[in-house]
């Protein structure tokens, strides 16, 4: 139950955070698929790992350019923290399931390790570029009929980092539960590949 009210809160955050400095400015709408996101995650586009596969994950820029790069960056990064939390949660649900498969499970557990060392070297430069974007927003946004939301513009800003400075403490338990799932699913590879030793003949003395 707990993991379930996780992923709706970061799904909330997901669509209102970057949408949070919109407010009535014209708006340019796109889609982020999984190749927009990281590219080790296309094969798990679609399936049971996909946390965007029943509601597409859509961004909308407001047009101004530095604001519109920095909330883009946040939130793919929630989007890449999103497939890893569900991944790891799927794979949980999955090893109490028969013929839960080992090597697949391990392949894809290795690969939120692997994508989390990424989140957590982000982490730092996002929130230092969204800190810098808030302290320089009056020059940024000079466009007469954005001015006026500035304050709108300036608390989304705030709270994307928030939200950054969040993930950067959350993906450690998801590295700890990977940890964990790779301690049962962890002997999979060493199998196979003692299973194709066993297959190959000894090279003759």
């Amino acid at each position: 139950m707990k993991s379930r009210k996780s992923m709706f809160v970061l799904f909330t955050v997901l669509c209102t955070l970057s949408l949070a400095a919109v407010g009535c400015f014209g708006t340019t709408k796109s889609q982020i698929k999984a190749k927009d996101i990281d590219a080790a995650l296309v094969k798990y586009e679609g399936t049971e790992f996909d946390p965007f596969k029943d509601k597409p994950l859509e961004f909308e820029a407001i047009g101004v350019k530095p604001v519109d790069d920095f909330l883009m960056s946040v939130t793919k990064i929630q989007a890449r923290f999103a497939y890893l939390k569900q991944i790891v949660t799927v794979t949980k649900e999955n090893m109490k399931k028969e013929g839960f498969d080992k090597a697949k499970a391990e392949e894809s557990i290795n690969c939120v390790k692997s994508l989390a060392v990424g989140v957590v070297k982000d982490v730092p430069a996002l929130v230092n570029a969204g800190t810098q974007l808030v302290t320089k927003i009056q020059s940024i946004v000079t466009n007469p009929v954005n001015i006026p939301k500035i304050p709108t513009i300036a608390k989304s800003l705030k709270s994307s980092v928030e939200s950054i400075v969040q993930i950067g403490k959350d993906v450690k338990q998801i590295v700890a539960d990977a940890d964990d799932i790779l301690k049962v699913v962890g002997g999979a590879a060493a199998e196979a590949a003692e299973g194709v030793e066993a297959a190959v003949p000894a090279a003759p003395e």
